[in-house]
């Protein structure tokens, strides 16, 4: 079993950014708007958004697909852009949201276009109150994590209408969780019932 107190995983959330020019022939490209040059701005600006932050501020703000353009001959009317954004600490998040409309905003004065930003509501940050975990640990013993993770987990929901402490049943070398590979040896499942009867008996 392995926990730690105050932040154990990341609170996440999708990011879109629709981008809109206007298409023209490229013989003509003064007449168009360039979604696709306004697109790599915004992502540069964006990736200087996440660098400027304190290295000691755990967060990412990252983007893994961008589509834009129909033709190779005329000027991309269009582009999108999908990523994601995961921190632990709520004021951050807000920020990097803010920062967000802000440089779209900044953009789409420069270059003339207009950009939709859209967010999903994803998970909250898992946090483990101090107090309530103290009180587990001295009762029963398991490892500490040094470091929170980024996988995000919707326990989270629970811990934001009653306080709970969330732990990993380590599973030792498998593949990871969602690989078509994927599996353990179920017996390890005794082990995460017993220690939760313990808890329960002890607490």
């Amino acid at each position: 079993m392995h926990s730690r107190e105050n932040e154990l995983m990341s609170r996440s959330s999708e990011v879109h950014l629709e981008i809109t020019g206007k298409s023209a022939h490229i013989a003509k490209r003064e007449a168009g708007i360039d979604a696709l040059e306004a697109g790599f701005a915004l992502y540069s600006a964006l990736r200087e958004l996440e660098a400027s932050f304190p290295k000691d501020v755990r967060r990412i703000l990252n983007f893994g697909r961008m589509e834009s353009g129909t033709v190779l001959n005329a000027v991309s009317g269009f582009t999108r852009i999908d990523g994601t954004m995961r921190v632990y600490q709520d004021d951050v998040f807000e920020k990097i949201q803010s920062g967000i409309r802000d440089r779209a905003a900044m953009i789409d004065r420069k270059y003339g276009t207009h950009t939709k930003v859209g967010f999903t509501e994803g998970y909250y940050a898992v946090m483990n109150p101090p107090e309530l975990y103290r009180r587990v640990k001295a009762i029963l013993d398991f490892a500490e994590l040094s470091e929170p993770v980024l996988p995000t987990e919707d326990f989270s929901w629970y811990q934001r209408y009653v306080p709970g402490v969330f732990f990993f049943l380590g599973l030792g070398d498998v593949p990871p969780l969602h690989a078509d590979t994927f599996t353990f040896d179920e017996s390890i499942l005794i082990k995460g019932a017993d220690f939760f009867t313990s808890l329960a008996e002890r607490f």
